[in-house]
């Protein structure tokens, strides 16, 4: 086979060649110039970006026959042998094929001899941290105190892997990614000199597929080229990459700026016929999003932007329909989207649910508007947007809302609180006949025992926090003579029962309710039996308390004026009302 595909055929053969790693070719350079050169390097980044190709540099730059230096003449002999793989004295090794003890053993006797012709044997490991861990212990020592004949270079996507004893003895060079518009201009280049014709926002494509890895833009434009010849076009790389293409992303967005659904379904019809991967559609719409906020929100856009001047113009154009706050709404609903579609059985509903809930979501008011008109006490009316032509309507909604209903709503929520207080005072004024002083007395008494059990409970939680809960389980049922009697439930009698006759627990309990009885009481658990179950425990009086009080705040803020203003604002619901206690100064 003697076609060779662009990624090698392009391979830099100098440190002025490599791209987008400027800090890392100069320290390299100004260590060869200086003869500053360690005896082990770890070189360290995403794939093709340059890690292998330095490393071969570097060898070539120590063991140049014109002398040693940064810029190898890449004619010589050794040149050469390097650049072709076939050098004696540069030995490449696979670390995920050689990840043993042994493979290690083997390269360290093999590091005793002089290099055969070269000055310099250089060992070039790539993937290093698939090494075992045995296998870097045993080469540690070799590589603390190695021969002056010797230089170790290490290559590896995930640094984080290596042991900090090998860090700590290299030398370790971090290759950022290259950024796109370095990627681009490297790929021009090579299409010139190969006579392809390519426009620069289809080379932009290939780099941004490629994630700011040249080997992999190279490899892209290698199929490309192969698909459609000399000309490539940008349909053909679209087909190609899978990717939706532009026209239907800025499809989606004029849709959502329209606030049109069946606009933004036909987008999804179409993607779905033309067999597109809707979770990369999805991606490529966070994507323009993501573009459209940097746009309203930076000062120098085109500095975090990746884009080609007529995108940035029309990414702009489709900016100013939204607001700052509801491209970032769209933000968060397309990045839950492109993780529901990714499992989902159904992603193209999955999508088109989405993009009718952005068609759908409210128009935004900014905040400090918001607070601003709060503040103020006037009805709150959202902002539209100039060509939205639906949300006209829906300011007018919450004005008769906040202004008419909160009066009638309150006066309901008074009335039912008076009549309990009112009918017992009646009662009390008509009770004259003698025969109803017994229940009275009745009342006052089981009354009585109650506070007492309560406060009883509360002198037990003083001296034995643990056990105050199992007593407010239980139901106090009175005292005859001297037993207390307590029932409980049958899922909770047989616990309740051990641990209150403990000699520990008992004592406490029997003497913190006759301090609130008046005389010494003996404890008696029993089961609760259905007589006996008309009482409630002190716990189930608690959650009744606790239940009243959350629904009486929920009223209170249903009938609010201003949080019914903001939840027709923002088109929420309740879902905790809480009270926040008044400090008093």
């Amino acid at each position: 086979m003697t076609y060779l595909v662009l990624a090698r055929k392009w391979r830099p053969q100098t440190f002025d060649d490599l791209t987008g790693q400027k800090a890392v070719v100069q320290t390299l350079e100004n260590a060869l110039a200086t003869g500053r050169v360690a005896h082990a390097y770890l070189f360290s980044g995403v794939r093709g970006v340059g890690k292998t190709t330095s490393a071969r540099i570097l060898a070539k730059a120590l063991n140049c026959e014109n002398g040693t230096g940064p810029n190898p003449c890449g004619v010589c002999t050794t040149c050469r042998e390097i650049a072709d793989g076939s050098s004696i004295d540069v030995i490449e090794i696979d670390g995920a094929s050689n990840t043993g003890v042994d493979d290690v053993r083997e390269l360290r006797d093999n590091v005793k001899y002089a290099p055969s012709r070269s000055r310099y044997k250089v060992f070039i490991i790539d993937e290093v941290h698939m090494l075992s861990t045995a296998a870097f212990n045993a080469l540690l020592k070799t590589l603390e105190e190695p021969p002056p004949h010797i230089v170790f270079i290490f290559a590896t996507t995930e640094a984080h892997k290596i042991p900090a004893t090998i860090l700590s003895r290299c030398q370790h060079f971090v290759f950022r990614r290259i950024p796109l518009r370095d990627v681009v201009a490297r790929l021009r280049f090579i299409v010139d000199q190969e006579g392809i014709e390519v426009d620069d926002a289809d080379l932009l494509l290939l780099a941004r597929a490629s994630g700011g890895s040249l080997r992999d833009s190279l490899s892209l434009l290698d199929q490309a080229i192969s698909f459609c010849g000399t000309r490539v076009t940008t349909d053909a790389l679209q087909t190609l990459l899978g990717l939706s293409g532009r026209e239907l992303v800025r499809s989606a967005v004029n849709a959502l700026a329209a606030r049109d659904g069946a606009a933004a379904l036909q987008v999804v019809r179409e993607l779905a016929d033309a067999g597109q991967d809707l979770k990369r559609f999805v991606g490529e719409l966070i994507e323009a999003v993501r573009d459209m906020v940097i746009l309203k929100s930076a000062r120098e856009p085109a500095d975090l932007l990746e884009l080609t001047a007529q995108e940035e113009a029309e990414l702009k154009s489709m900016a100013d329909s939204f607001t700052l706050e509801e491209l970032q709404s769209y933000f968060r609903l397309f990045m839950k989207t492109e993780g529901e579609i990714r499992f989902s059985a159904y992603p193209r509903y999955t999508l088109e649910i989405a993009l009718l809930q952005a068609v759908q979501l409210p128009t935004l008011t900014s905040l400090g508007e918001l607070v601003q008109q709060l503040s103020g006490g006037g009805s709150v009316v959202p902002t539209t947007r100039t060509p939205v032509a639906a949300p006209a309507a829906r300011p007018v909604q919450p004005v008769p809302k906040a202004s008419s209903p909160p009066p009638p709503a309150k006066e309901p929520a008074r009335e039912p609180a008076r009549q309990p207080e009112t009918a017992p005072i009646e009662k009390k004024a008509e009770v004259v006949p003698p025969k109803a002083t017994a229940p009275a007395a009745a009342g006052s008494a089981s009354s009585s025992l109650e506070e007492a059990w309560k406060h009883a409970v509360a002198d037990v939680r003083k001296k034995k926090p643990q056990v105050a809960p199992v007593l407010e389980q239980g139901i106090c049922l009175g005292v005859d003579g001297e037993v207390l009697t307590v029932a409980y439930k049958p899922e909770m009698a047989d616990f309740a029962t051990k641990l209150l006759c403990r000699d520990d627990v008992r004592p406490i309990v029997e003497e913190a309710v006759g301090v609130r009885v008046g005389h010494p009481v003996r404890l008696n658990c029993t089961l609760l039996t259905g007589q006996s179950h008309e009482k409630r425990s002190l716990a189930e009086q608690s959650a009744e308390k606790e239940r009243q009080k959350k629904e009486r705040l929920e009223r209170e803020a249903m009938t609010d004026p201003l949080v019914k203003s903001a939840l027709d604002i923002f088109g929420g619901e309740i879902v905790e009302v809480r009270q926040v206690e008044s400090i008093q100064e």
